[in-house]
C-alpha cells in the first residue's frame, strides 16, 4: 500500500512538472508562482532538473527564493 501511495505521488509530481512546461510554451506570460507543499521540494527540484536535460526545455526557475542554497 505504501508502494502504491509513493507511485502515485511520483506520478502526480511528474504530471505537474510537464503541464507547467506546457502551460509556459502556450501561454504568455511575465513571472509566475508554483505553490506546493514543502515534503515535495527536493524531489520536484530533481525532476525539474531532469526534465530541462531530457527535453531541452528551461524555465528561470528560484529554488532558493528564502535564501536556502539548494543544488539542483
Amino acid at each position: 500500500m505504501y508502494s502504491e501511495w509513493l507511485n502515485q505521488n511520483d506520478n502526480r509530481e511528474n504530471e505537474m512538472v510537464k503541464n507547467i512546461y506546457n502551460y509556459c510554451y502556450r501561454s504568455n506570460y511575465g513571472k509566475a508562482l508554483f505553490l506546493v507543499g514543502a515534503a515535495h521540494r527536493k524531489s520536484l527540484i530533481n525532476k525539474i532538473s531532469k526534465f530541462e536535460i531530457n527535453k531541452k526545455q528551461n524555465l528561470d526557475w528560484i529554488f532558493d527564493y528564502f535564501g536556502l542554497q539548494y543544488k539542483k
